[in-house]
């Protein structure tokens, strides 16, 4: 007799394989498609560390982001990303004002053949060198920096320190590290059978307020793909949260080993305010499971 977590692993199988189906069925370039989605709660953990020092010098709101082109293709699992990202250096740098890709829709998602410009919306203003825009089959990205966990993000004030849920919807897989040390959170998780889309939710209490370093490493073998980096926080009563809000989170280039020059954090600091501009034009990020 199957167990019931073992009929679960069946069931997501299958929903999965379903999915997979589906997907392979859009083809076009820059095509952006429906998807279903995959829930998975991972344990709840604490932070005890302490937060680190901010910025000696003014850094732009969002995430450092870097990408790599992988040809040929195959980047299907995590460990296998992982050791890539060890190995190269990255092919292109560009700043996350929010990882929301694509943008503002918590139910679709970009076909692989898209550009990584197109995939990245406003953001892709600051993607350099624009010679090395590829398709998203095959690509790595990293985000890097740090979050500021303050007593407004607290979902229970009953509680010791401070209380949120952090959600990563991706296709295909991801990995999440908060904080540094030997406090180092890292929340990961492979494709599932033909690398449905995920959401993994994940309970975090801080016990201090202050700025946290986050790394998300996120990857697309090919067929469909996207990313998001959201939170449950305060009263928020919605099922999946609204989007890491811009000013939580600092491009820090202390917190990657490559640090940019200073001419490229000020050419990143003028783009950033224009994509970020154009988000705010098209909406807040502030939307809710319906």
């Amino acid at each position: 007799m199957k167990t019931k977590n073992q009929k679960l692993n069946l069931l997501t199988s299958s929903i999965a394989i379903v999915l997979g189906l589906i997907f392979a069925e859009s083809t076009n370039a820059q095509e952006i498609v429906p998807i279903e989605e995959l829930f998975i709660t991972s344990e709840s953990v604490t932070i005890t560390g302490d937060p680190v020092p901010a910025p000696l010098t003014p850094v732009p709101n969002g995430l450092l982001g870097t990408f790599r082109d992988v040809e040929p293709v195959d980047v299907p699992f995590l460990n296998s990303v992982l050791d890539i990202i060890e190995a190269t250096e990255p092919d292109a740098t560009f700043l996350s004002t929010a990882v929301d890709y694509p943008l503002e829709s918590f139910v679709t998602a970009f076909n692989s053949n898209t550009l990584v410009t197109e995939f990245l919306g406003p953001d892709g203003d600051s993607f350099t060198p624009a010679e090395a825009d590829a398709t998203l089959e095959g690509s790595i990205f990293e985000f890097t920096g740090l979050i500021d966990i303050t007593e407004e993000l607290d979902q229970d004030s009953s509680t010791e320190g401070i209380n949120v849920t952090f959600v990563v919807g991706s296709d295909d897989g991801f990995q999440l590290s908060l904080g540094d040390g030997d406090d180092l959170l890292v929340i990961s998780q492979d494709p599932t059978a033909n690398n449905a889309f995920n959401r993994v939710f994940t309970e975090v209490t801080f016990l201090q307020p202050g700025l946290y370093p986050i790394e998300l490493v996120y990857f697309e073998n090919d067929v469909v793909t996207g990313i998001e980096f959201s939170g449950i926080f305060g009263d928020d009563s919605s099922d999946i949260g609204i989007i890491i809000p811009n000013g939580f989170l600092l491009a820090s280039p202390l917190e990657i080993e490559t640090t940019p020059e200073p001419t490229s954090m000020l050419a990143l600091l003028f783009v950033s305010t224009a994509a970020l501009a154009s988000r705010q034009n098209k909406n807040k990020h502030t939307k809710s499971c319906k």
